[in-house]
């Protein structure tokens, strides 16, 4: 009987210290978190919005704030929650996407984060230029594998798989090949995956050339 009380005690000495280290690890946690900075860390506009669309706005934050407000130079604001924006963790911060509608040429923001109930100013800034028109032209166009001017086969490839270099600037979505028979092949931002150098996209894409003579037209 004596040795069943004695476990029973020593269980519930286990137990005890068992809750006490729970609680000092949750202490702990509980300051680590309370140490992560809040507040905006940056901020940046995807591609070039035209005037009257919405720009894409990238938002990086600390932590999680419950709502983020861009005020103007005319002090008018504008206030994306949780519900209105596309979030992202990222370690110890987030990033919010949101659309911002693009009135102005250019128009500069101050970035507000709330994370109780009141915002806090952040300090950082958010710079929007849009464009009038798109640039919706081709800036160049070139095939490496091309013979080069002034050589005996000039202007010439052999026939199969070969990659054609298109410069053109963020703006464009898609770049489409058309034959005179108006057959068309077309290229998407989102399945070509050009890179950026500069402000234009580099669209590497493979092109199979057939024997004899091609004609084809290109077009955004």
């Amino acid at each position: 009987m004596s040795r069943r009380v004695d476990a029973s005690i020593d269980s519930g000495l286990a137990k005890s210290k068992q809750d006490i280290i729970d609680a000092a690890i949750k202490e702990i946690i509980n300051a680590r978190n309370n140490l992560v900075r809040k507040n905006a860390v940056s901020a940046r506009v995807i591609g070039t919005p035209t005037l009257g669309s919405n720009a894409v706005v990238e938002i990086t934050v600390n932590g999680s704030p419950e709502a983020i407000r861009l005020i103007d130079e005319e002090k008018n604001a504008v206030t994306f929650d949780r519900s209105s924006a596309l979030t992202v963790k990222d370690g110890n911060n987030e990033i919010w996407r949101i659309k911002l509608a693009a009135t102005l040429e250019k128009a500069v923001y101050g970035i507000f984060v709330k994370y109780n109930e009141d915002y806090i100013d952040s300090g950082v800034t958010l710079s929007v230029t849009a464009s009038s028109d798109p640039d919706l032209g081709i800036h160049s166009v070139s095939i490496p594998d091309m013979y080069p001017s002034g050589t005996y086969i000039d202007g010439r490839i052999y026939a199969g798989v070969h990659d054609v270099i298109i410069r053109t600037s963020k703006d464009v979505l898609k770049i489409q090949f058309i034959d005179p028979d108006g057959n068309t092949r077309t290229f998407s931002k989102y399945s070509i995956s050009p890179t950026e150098d500069g402000d234009e996209l580099v669209w590497t894409i493979p092109l199979k050339f057939n024997l004899g003579k091609m004609n084809l037209g290109i077009r955004t």
